[in-house]
């Protein structure tokens, strides 16, 4: 966060993107954030708003973080009229760090509430310097519950480079109906100027669905404080219900900091 005196709050940052949705019209996505504090404690304020062309509500977003060292807590909450609202709240712990080593534990839980249901959802996770895995449980009453792993590893990293490597599994059980899972694993690459690109795949077995996906981003223009972006994404389907279906997206995305 950038200060003066390591004591005035001001904007961190203004960010917005758009780019074509496949169901029609064009996704709008606007982002802003406010810190007051200095680098080593301070609270971060954040708002956002999303929306289609097309027409339809528009979703709006809240943030809140208190931030002290390598420590965090923080509330959440979204609002979509008529669709749906969620409220949470999320930390992060620091257990240790040196120069070398650093080992963290963060969580969550949050609470969706839509015209016909209600949605529970917490995890936790444990991150060892570029390595990380993670457990959460979403919860329907009277519909049923997912529990998902998530793991990710750094496989390769400079000072402009790095390859990391990730991989999930999840187990379904709707309370009228069989049980059934998905697993699923990906290779993310990042570059030091903005650009990267991630590739993956997730199958359901008891669908016979395979699924495959890219994602790419270019940075386009940049300069102290600002950034011009351009993003795309593919995913098509191998098997199962959808197979040989495909989705693109691309679009363009800006932030300035202040």
């Amino acid at each position: 966060m950038a200060a003066t005196n390591g004591c005035i709050g001001q904007v961190e940052t203004l960010s917005g993107s758009t780019g074509p949705d496949f169901k029609g019209g064009h996704n709008v996505n606007l982002h802003a954030k406010h810190g007051f504090g200095n680098a080593h404690e301070n609270v971060v304020g954040s708002v956002g708003l999303s929306g289609n062309t097309r027409g339809g509500p528009a979703t709006g977003s809240l943030g809140v973080d208190y931030n002290r060292g390598l420590n965090s807590a923080g509330v959440f909450g979204s609002h979509t009229p008529g669709q749906q609202n969620t409220i949470g709240a999320q930390g992060n712990l620091n257990l240790f760090n040196n120069k070398r080593d650093r080992l963290d534990l963060s969580g969550s839980v949050s609470k969706t509430h839509t015209p016909t249901n209600e949605m529970h959802k917490f995890g936790t996770g444990v991150q060892f310097n570029d390595h990380g895995a993670s457990f959460s449980k979403t919860y329907i009453p009277g519909v049923g519950s997912q529990t998902r792993l998530d793991g990710a590893a750094n496989l390769f990293k400079t000072d402009s480079n790095r390859l990391d490597g990730n991989a999930f599994k999840t187990f379904n059980k709707p309370i009228n109906g069989p049980s059934f899972g998905s697993h699923g694993a990906g290779l993310d690459w990042n570059h030091a100027r903005g650009h990267g690109t991630s590739v993956g795949f997730d199958r359901t077995p008891a669908l016979r669905e395979t699924n495959v996906f890219a994602t790419g981003k270019a940075n386009l223009w940049q300069n102290r404080g600002s950034s011009l972006d351009a993003f795309g994404s593919v995913n098509k389907s191998l098997a199962g219900p959808n197979r040989g279906k495909s989705n693109f997206g691309a679009g363009v995305g800006f932030s300035h900091r202040f």
